[in-house]
């Protein structure tokens, strides 16, 4: 697969539409073998994807597939997802919080008082938006292809943001030579009526001819947003942004639809695990592929074995054909009692089968980490992630590649996206200048991070308190080199306990120091009450010595 400088190269010198398709068509090359084995994942975990799997048919087609015998592999793929989206990043939860990216403003009020109401408006524009819905979606797409991607936009009706997540296989990946996604290119189908209401001026006439005698017809169009080496970021002009949009039909000698552009690349795109080397991820669809398959046949085996077994072939006499009643209280009525109907012996051992079935059962719940996601779904209302550590214990560090991989890859960009609509679109006030200057962070505290975090740091710092405790009991100077401001406030993090119920460090130290100077002026004003008394006890001079 050619890096993304390749066609950011000659797109900034050329900006020719036969670019486009001839990346289209290379892209298409590379993906091909991973088409393969996605065709088959699709059948058997996520059923609703396979009806965009071909394209230019014109015809209806199936969403679900006639070789699938068992529905388990989609059931536990719908608990790992829910389990991940409802304990990570759902609308029940406070998931993510902002911060300054450099710690000096961390203790700024004023900074903390603006990230607070960035972290609230955030969430405002979350729920007013359809993010929740398709998040769920992009965790099932990313757990079960490996590759996730859902595409960003600003929806001007409504005037809130506009996220869809795409099927995996419109989409076509480009990496820069660091490794990272930032050039995508996506083909999909749109019926030809909806191609000429948004290109009247530019699609071709071929289009607006099938649109007049079939509006319903497939078109198919490729959206390729390719990053620009030329570009300014303080002017608005679309054509001079960093990212480029480009919209064209599919094929040859075929012009340009539509050129925008992006000050942040519009899609986040989550790969689960990835081998290096190749330019799409694996997800648990690949990695539990061989038991998914054979689980299939075993339950296609184990069906045909339960019906030969409930209504089994039989052998009986030539003049009954016609006449048998093998249905329930069936009557067959014959003059020769030797001239029975006899059953094949078909020597199956369904035992056998089930217990095949059953191990097979238990491979799948580890690949799909059913027993944890079953404690999770068991509780009863919001979890606090000290509940989740109690209960899950060192299992939550199994899913930590993975809750971390969905957090810098695609929540971490989400929320880039979800900042730069808040400001753009003057829905908070502006941003301060220093953090325009260093940036924002973004923590996450669901039920799973938090819970990751206690286990991470949590122990460590138990097991730290655990040894000094004795030393400082023995002599207690050494804990005057430990910041024990930070130390709660780090444990208040850990156990998502809002920060803010602490004093702000200024202020706490002021209150240290006005402490330590009253403490001081009541030592003075005891020592000065002391000497007063051994003052008045010394012996007082005579009046006959007072009088020499």
């Amino acid at each position: 697969m050619p890096v993304t400088n390749e066609v950011t190269l000659l797109m900034d010198r050329y900006e020719h539409p036969e670019l486009i398709q001839r990346f289209m068509e290379l892209a298409e090359d590379e993906r091909y073998s991973t088409e393969e084995i996605w065709k088959d994942i699709t059948s058997y975990l996520l059923p609703d994807r396979k009806l965009y799997l071909e394209y230019g048919t014109g015809k209806d087609r199936e969403h679900y597939s006639k070789d699938v015998f068992d529905g388990h592999p989609i059931a536990f793929l719908q608990l790992a997802s829910r389990g991940i989206y409802g304990n990570t990043c759902s609308e029940n939860i406070n998931w993510v919080d902002t911060i300054p990216t450099n710690e000096r403003y961390r203790n700024d009020r004023r900074i903390l008082e603006h990230m607070q109401g960035l972290t609230h408006q955030m969430y405002r524009e979350y729920s007013l938006s359809n993010w929740y819905a398709e998040a769920e979606m992009f965790i099932k797409d990313g757990l079960a292809m490996g590759t996730a991607t859902m595409f960003h936009s600003w929806n001007y009706r409504k005037g809130t943001s506009q996220w869809d997540t795409r099927n995996p296989a419109e989409i076509y990946v480009f990496r820069n030579e660091d490794g990272d996604i930032d050039c995508i290119f996506r083909k999909f189908e749109m019926h030809a009526q909806t191609a000429v209401m948004m290109w009247p001026d530019t699609i071709s006439e071929d289009v607006t001819r099938m649109a007049a005698s079939n509006p319903w017809a497939y078109v198919t169009i490729v959206h390729a947003c390719i990053p620009r080496r030329m570009y300014d970021p303080g002017v608005a002009t679309i054509g001079r942004k960093k990212w480029g949009s480009y919209f064209k039909e599919y094929g040859k000698n075929k012009e340009m639809l539509d050129e925008s552009g992006y000050d942040l690349f519009p899609y986040i795109n989550w790969q689960m695990e990835r081998a290096s080397g190749e330019d799409y991820g694996r997800g648990i669809g690949h990695l539990a592929y061989y038991d998914i398959k054979t689980l299939n046949v075993l339950t296609e085996s184990g069906t045909r074995a339960a019906q030969l077994g409930a209504d089994p072939p039989v052998q009986a006499p030539e003049e009954l054909e016609g006449k048998l009643r093998n249905r329930p209280h069936g009557v067959t009525f014959y003059e020769d009692p030797s001239r029975l109907v006899h059953g094949y012996d078909q020597g199956f051992q369904y035992p056998i089968t089930k217990d095949m079935t059953t191990h097979t059962m238990d491979v799948l719940k580890q690949h799909f980490m059913v027993d944890l996601f079953m404690m999770l779904q068991q509780q009863t209302g919001r979890m606090t992630a000290f509940e989740v550590s109690e209960r899950i214990g060192e299992k939550v560090q199994t899913l930590g590649p993975i809750v971390s991989g969905l957090a810098k890859t695609a929540l971490d960009h989400s929320n880039e996206l979800c900042v730069q609509d808040i400001y753009q679109h003057r829905k908070f006030p502006a941003m301060p200048a220093e953090l325009k200057q260093e940036g924002v962070n973004f923590d996450y505290i669901g039920p799973l991070a938090m819970a990751q975090k206690r286990l991470e740091q949590g122990q460590g710092m138990q097991r730290a308190l655990q040894e000094i405790i004795p030393v400082l009991q023995i002599d207690p100077t050494p804990g005057k080199a430990v910041n024990w401001y930070e130390w709660i406030k780090t444990n208040f993090r850990m156990h998502n306990i809002p920060v803010d119920l602490l004093t702000p460090k200024r202020e706490f130290d002021e209150m240290l120091q006005r402490e330590a100077q009253a403490a001081q002026q009541q030592q003075q004003a005891e020592m000065a009450a002391k000497l007063g008394q051994g003052m008045a006890a010394l012996p007082q001079p005579t009046n006959a010595a007072a009088n020499r």
